[in-house]
This record gives C-alpha cells, structure tokens and sequence, in this order.
C-alpha cells in the first residue's frame, strides 16, 4: 500500500472545479498531459487530495483502478480511477475548504513532499498516526 498526492489543479489556467468532479464521482482523475499519472495507483493504495497551497481536501482508498477502454469519450482529457472517500473537507457556499487538513499537519519534517506534481507517491513522506488524528479532528458530525 502506498500513499499518493493527487493535485486538484485548481488554478484558473487549469481546471479549477476538478476538485468538485473528483469528490462527487468518487474518483481520482488526471487531465490533458498529465492524465497518465493516475495508473500508477493500485487496489488499496491511499489518496491524499490536495488543493491549493497547503490544504488536502479529500483522503480515500483506491477501490478501482484505472483500465483503458474501447468506448470513444467526445472530450478523452481524462484518466481516473475509482475512490472510496474516508474523509472529505466540507464547503462555505463560495468552495472554500472549511476544514481541510493542512499539509504540515502530517508531513514528515525530514522528507517533505514537492506538491508540483499532478500524482505523487508520498510514502514515508507522512506520518500516519497523525493523517488518522487530523481526519478524527476534522469530521463534521450531523444529527
């Protein structure tokens, strides 16, 4: 099992409601020249969704991943593979994070990760007691 940085690319030069995409449909996707990342992602393996400049958004499992197919899509920008969300950040009504969980919350001091790529393998780079603690402090309970 590995831990994978997967960038929502929220920027206006590049897809800035991917997040809203990804968290709904329960996938992790890659678009335009980056979309081959995203097979490198195994059964089991967990995802860290990161969104703009210290926030990760969305934790999940891989439960399916990517496999080429014959269908023809219209637009064919996009690789995905299926996720099952442990843990999702909530919303303010304009998509800003209300409680996301903030990178140097979990990152190992020593071994930090870059952030830049579109998929990236972060084993060793975290510390999993204190990914399991954040997303304890940050669920959002309702009645």
């Amino acid at each position: 099992m590995d831990y994978w940085l997967v960038h929502t690319n929220n920027t206006e030069e590049g897809t800035p409601n991917a997040f809203k995409y990804i968290l709904r449909q329960g996938v992790v996707a890659t678009f335009y020249d980056k979309k081959g990342a995203v097979e490198k992602l195994e059964v089991g393996d967990i995802v860290l969704l990161y969104h703009g400049s210290n926030q990760i958004i969305g934790v999940g499992a891989v439960v399916q991943t990517y496999e080429p197919h014959d269908i023809k899509r219209i637009d064919n920008i996009t690789h995905q593979a299926d996720v099952n969300w442990i843990w999702k950040a909530h919303f303010d009504d304009e998509c800003n994070p209300k409680n996301p969980i903030m990178r140097d919350s979990i990152e190992n001091q020593n071994d930090k990760w870059s952030g830049l790529m579109a998929v990236e393998n972060v084993t060793g780079k975290i510390r999993c007691r204190s990914l399991l603690e954040q997303i304890a402090k940050k669920q959002e309970y309702y009645l």
